[in-house]
């Protein structure tokens, strides 16, 4: 056996990213899908589960409002997604916080004209 035939011939592209697991969302897409969506619904169900005195009921309704969020989170990162180059969904993200002013991600969103302060010589 010569060292060409011990040679790949194909250079494998998508080798160090993470494989998509439910939706379009990878795995660390998912689990903070879950987590917050989990977190949301289960302040609000227990305190409206508790105005009507059942506070426990406010966890099963949680898990069921968790479990559609993240089927309807998903097809709308399926359609972000399409069409785009990996991680821009996550800068589209990022610079939509930054222009409400929660995250201050390093964007430079000014419009206008940019100028250098040099001018011609007369």
């Amino acid at each position: 056996m010569t060292d060409r035939d011990k040679t790949i011939s194909f250079i494998p592209d998508r080798l160090n990213q993470e494989p998509v697991i439910f939706k379009g969302m990878t795995n660390t897409e998912l689990f903070i899908v879950i987590g917050t969506s989990f977190v949301f619904w289960l302040v609000l169900c227990v305190f409206i589960g508790a105005l009507f005195g059942a506070a426990l009921v406010g966890v099963g309704g949680a898990v069921l409002l968790t479990m559609l969020s993240v089927v309807l989170i998903g097809n709308r990162l399926q359609i972000i997604k399409r069409q785009l180059p990996d991680g821009v969904h996550t800068v589209m993200f990022k610079r939509w916080l930054q222009q409400r002013g929660i995250l201050n991600a390093g964007f430079c969103l000014r419009t206008g004209s940019w100028d250098i302060r040099r001018h011609r010589r007369k």
